[in-house]
Formats: structure tokens, sequence, C-alpha cells
């Protein structure tokens, strides 16, 4: 493989932002504030409990509800559906890791008991799932959102006034470690409704603390997504593959989106279903080859 070195130029970019929060610091609420600055249309993957509806008569948004079965693979379906919104909310992601059939759950169900448990044939057949998940949320096609649950604490601080007062905060997000690293800003609110900013690309943001923040915090990062080189969208992908006429053509298109970071992005196929990019043209490929077998007999 040659490598090639080529100047680097800023493109435009979609939001992939964490909302890490204890229970009652607002996550949900600042996500749709949020998401209302960043892009006209909303979808909300709601987890819990259908919570966001509270605040249907504050926001406009859609709503895809989920419940009972929250297997990595879930998400990348409901991501799928959502591909054509401006904004999608996963609230909560946590779900899909420690809710019911979610990641800690599979491993459990797929471990054989040896070296430690959970940390032999679980983690070995589930990894690569994840690790799937969180590529189809990078390459998601429009902003993303990501709400975090934190294991909380009580702890005594001084008030304005001198005085100490009990304060819940957040110690841990309820998601496996270095989440973070994948994403592009990090941010925790506190009880009091205060974003505080721990990782941004953008910075305007870097260290920023922002109290009850609004969609106006939405629309700054905007302006700074998309300022730029437009790139190769995960849709202009998708009609080279529907238009490739070879095996090798698409094989040079699966090269194409894996150097894009693009082969596992969420969207729907030919008849409207959920699925990837990668596994359209995986079924496509293996279509062509099929037919030409069946040719030559």
């Amino acid at each position: 493989m040659a490598f090639v070195l080529e100047p680097a130029v800023k493109e435009q970019a979609k939001a992939r932002w964490v909302l890490e929060g204890p229970a009652g610091s607002g996550k949900t609420f600042t996500a749709l504030s949020i998401a209302s600055g960043l892009g006209d249309t909303i979808a909300v993957i709601d987890t819990v409990q259908r919570q966001s509806l509270v605040f249907a008569d504050r926001f406009k948004f859609d709503v895809l509800h989920m419940s009972d079965n929250f297997h990595p693979e879930q998400l990348i379906e409901a991501l799928g559906t959502c591909c054509a919104y401006d904004t999608t909310i996963v609230d909560t992601l946590s779900s899909f890791w420690s809710g019911p059939l979610g990641m800690l759950e599979q491993v459990d169900l797929r471990s054989d008991g040896r070296s430690g448990g959970t940390f032999s044939n679980g983690w070995k057949e589930m990894g690569p799932i994840e690790r799937k998940m969180v590529e189809a949320m990078l390459a998601h096609a429009g902003h993303l959102i990501l709400t975090l649950r934190v294991k909380t604490e009580w702890v005594v601080q001084p008030g304005p006034d001198g005085k100490y007062t009990p304060r819940k905060m957040g110690t841990k997000p309820d998601q496996r470690e270095k989440l973070d690293y994948e994403m592009g800003i990090v941010s925790t609110l506190d009880s009091e409704h205060t974003l505080r900013f721990t990782k941004s690309p953008y910075a305007g943001f870097d260290g920023r603390i922002v109290e009850r923040p609004t969609e106006e915090l939405g629309r700054e990062y905007r302006v700074w997504l998309e300022d730029g080189k437009a790139p190769v969208t995960v849709w202009e992908l998708r009609d080279e593959v529907f238009e490739a006429k070879t095996p090798d053509e698409l094989r040079e298109l699966r090269a194409k989106a894996l150097y894009l970071n693009k082969w596992n992005a969420p969207m729907t196929d030919e008849h409207g279903e959920p699925s990837t990019l990668g596994d359209i043209a995986t079924r496509l490929l293996r279509d062509m080859i099929a037919a030409a077998k069946t040719e030559v007999k």
C-alpha cells in the first residue's frame, strides 16, 4: 500500500455530542434545546419509559420508543430509521450498555465461565458488534447527541452565602470507558442544570461553563461545523453503490467508504428498510457473484 500525504483542509462535519449527567440534571431537555439549534428536524430514540414526551409541548420532534431490547444491533437499526433527520438524540445510550439485552447482558449470556467469566468468550464475541455500533454512530448522516447516565453521590459544598449544603454530583458514566475518545464534544450537566465542557474540537466551548443551556448553543456550534469544504456524504456513497455494475466497482467503493470511515453508516436500503452502507454493498456484491456463476452454468 502506498501512503500519500496531502494538504490538510477543514471539512464540514456533523455534531457528535455526549451529554452526561445524574438523574434530574436535565439531559433530555438540554439535548432537545441543543438539537433545536443544530437543525430543523429532530428524532429522539427514547429508551427511558417514554420520558421525552413530557417535552412535546416545548419542542417539535418525532420519537422512536424502545423498551425491552437494547442489543447494540438494535441501535444501528434505529439510527438507520432516523437517518434522514437533521439531528438524532439517543436518550439514553446507557441503555445499550447496561439495559435489558444490552452489552453487559449479552456478554454474560455468551460467557463460558472461564478466565473470569465475562472476560472470556463473551467480550470476544460482542466486541466487534459493539465496535460496529460505535462506527455507526460516528458515520451517522446527521448530527448526533448521546445522553449518558452517571453514577451519583452527594457531596457537601459551600454556597454563595458561605453555608454548606448537600449537592448531587455525577461520578462515572454508565457506559464503556473511553467512549469519550471517539466523540467530538463531551459535556456534563449537574443538578443545577449547569453545563461544563470537558472536551470540544471547537475552541469556543473549551473549558466553558453554561447555566441552563438553550438552542443558541446548538446554533453557535452549527456555524463552526458548517465552515469548511463539503465532504463526500453517505448518500453520495449509497448512490455509487446502487450504480455499480461489477464486483470490482463494489470492491473499490468498499475501500473508499472504509477510507472515509463511512462503511458502517446507518441508512435505509432500496426498499426503505434500515441497514448500513456496508451491509447493502455486501449484499449487492454477493448477488452479483451469484448471478455471474449462474450465467457460467
